[in-house]
């Protein structure tokens, strides 16, 4: 039901949430299985080989001959255990960081009710972001015409040439992006929710000046990196 209704009535959500001593754990299973999904149905669409060709190439890069059937197997277990590997702990550090901004504007909430909010927000993003993903996955004819690094065109970045207007200028462009506002809105309702003496729109601008610091320093290592 909460899987469902975070998307129409997050409020009422989390609320139920609350007072769940355990209610991270069912999104952040149906997160992980709409991972495993979403990589599941680009190897169906593409060969590990020729993402890895694509990826090589738009990097400016080249494998030494022979050396591709080494890594392909490697390659392919690393898409599926990279998700569920820093899916559990991003989820964690997030929760970390809503849970301090909360507590340091005067709220009262235990560190679990947060968690809980952050893992049914994230099942939220997680679920637009697949849906949209697997979308245009199917509408690209080829893999030059996706960008399997932001294949969805909810952010300003995607329009954008990274060779023409730099490394840089793509990832500020990058950080308009819908789809994370709608995250940080999530997470910052659900904080005021559950925690006494703790105002949404606070939480949300705390989590959007630190969203776009992060944003602002991977552009600047985007500039040095050339």
């Amino acid at each position: 039901m909460d899987l469902l209704q975070i998307f129409f009535d997050p409020k009422a959500t989390f609320w139920r949430l609350r007072d769940r001593k355990f209610g991270w754990i069912l999104p952040l299973v149906a997160g992980q299985l709409l991972a495993i999904a979403n990589i599941t149905l680009l190897l169906r669409r593409f060969s590990v080989v020729s993402i890895i060709e694509h990826q090589m190439e738009a990097s400016g890069k080249t494998l030494p001959p022979g050396s591709l059937d080494q890594v392909v197997g490697f390659a392919e277990a690393m898409m599926y255990v990279g998700p569920l590997v820093l899916g559990p702990l991003m989820l964690l550090l997030i929760a970390l960081v809503v849970y301090g901004i909360a507590r340091g504007t005067g709220g009262d909430v235990r560190f679990g009710q947060i968690l809980n909010v952050t893992s049914i927000s994230s099942w939220a993003w997680s679920a637009v972001s697949t849906v949209l993903s697997v979308i245009m996955l199917w509408l690209a004819p080829d893999l030059q015409s996706l960008n399997l690094d932001n294949p969805v065109p909810l952010n300003l970045g995607f329009f954008l040439d990274k060779a023409s207007v730099g490394a840089a200028i793509s990832a500020l462009a990058s950080s308009v992006n819908l789809l994370y506002f709608y995250f940080l809105w999530l997470l910052a309702l659900g904080a005021a929710v559950v925690a006494d003496r703790v105002r949404q729109s606070t939480v949300l601008w705390i989590l959007a000046s630190i969203y776009f610091l992060l944003f602002f320093a991977r552009a600047g290592f985007a500039m040095i990196a050339g």
